[in-house]
């Protein structure tokens, strides 16, 4: 340690305190680790939440009771088709190498299409003519798909783009641009390509070349879509959006009581030191007296050793 920390004043409490202070940490430490142990486990909990969400929203089983009393939509399982048929068209993005100054237009990187979303913020510069600008310029209401990627988990991810953060935003050829006709949602097919089926069948697609994986644009094409009739998409939206909002309150509460308990053992140990954990007793013996105690008793085991030494040497 420093010199300051060797010079500081150590407040020592008596014995009989220190075993009471180390039982009633034993205690509370136990009861906030079983805290955390608990809190561990919600992640994994909402994780499976929003996949189930997903799963009954492309199933038909989340709207079914909406069905039932909606004389307009029809008892019927949803139509499958290729997700060519709702298209208007399928854009790989734009290939020259952007740059990290700031010249140019916005352009997304390949990190930006993540679980359903598009982060506007993950962007670098590419400069361009007008001509290419506006045939590439992304907007509201565009699906981005992520057709090559160092892990498969994201290769095949679609996001919606649900708002533009920037006059003008373009696209890296590693992402696709799919643009649909009026027959389907991009919500709702935001939604479907999230659902546990949707990315399983998409990544049975994948090939890996190069030690990277990708999936080509017919690939995506040839995916199978369940969609319903459109006021029935519009219902799943609305739903699922609801859901997650509640999803999204959970995690805020999580992270804030994991914060919490993070911070909990911390803030037990320094009211251990500074006694305020439990009561003091005044019968206690001072833990410096007892020090002294243990020295003096040590100063004349020492003493009597050698004495005897010096017996043994002149007898």
């Amino acid at each position: 340690g420093t010199k300051q920390g060797k010079e500081a004043p150590f407040v020592l409490a008596p014995l009989s305190e220190q075993i009471r202070i180390a039982d009633k940490l034993d205690r509370i430490l136990a009861r906030v680790n079983a805290a955390q142990a608990r809190l561990d486990k919600i992640p994994t909990l909402i994780k499976r939440f929003r996949q189930s969400v997903l799963a009954a929203a492309t199933s038909g089983e989340l709207t079914r009771e909406w069905r039932e009393n909606n004389v307009s939509a029809p008892m019927v399982d949803y139509d499958q088709v290729p997700f060519d048929d709702l298209l208007t068209e399928l854009r790989n993005g734009l290939s020259p190498k952007p740059n990290e100054n700031g010249k140019g237009i916005p352009i997304l990187r390949i990190s930006s299409v993540r679980s359903g979303a598009v982060d506007q913020s993950d962007i670098r510069y590419l400069e361009v003519e007008e001509k290419i600008r506006d045939l590439y310029k992304l907007k509201e209401g565009d699906l981005l798909f992520t057709r090559y990627n160092g892990s498969l988990e994201f290769v095949g991810g679609c996001g919606l783009l649900k708002e533009l953060n920037h006059e003008y935003l373009l696209y890296p050829d590693k992402l696709i641009r799919a643009r649909l006709c009026d027959k389907a949602l991009p919500e709702y097919i935001n939604i479907y390509f999230s659902s546990p089926k949707a990315r399983n069948s998409m990544l049975e697609s994948v090939k890996t070349t190069s030690g990277q994986k990708g999936i080509s644009g017919k690939d995506i094409k040839s995916q199978l879509v369940s969609i319903p009739l459109l006021d029935e998409q519009y219902e799943i939206v609305r739903r699922v959006e609801s859901l997650f909002s509640l999803a999204d309150t959970v995690e805020k509460q999580y992270q804030d009581a994991k914060a919490r308990t993070d911070r909990l053992t911390q803030v037990i140990l320094a009211k251990a030191f500074r006694g305020e954990l439990v009561p003091q007793n005044p019968d206690d013996e001072p833990a410096e007296a007892l020090l002294q105690r243990i020295q003096q008793q040590r100063s004349e085991q020492a003493t009597a050793g050698k004495r005897g030494k010096a017996r043994k040497v002149s007898g």
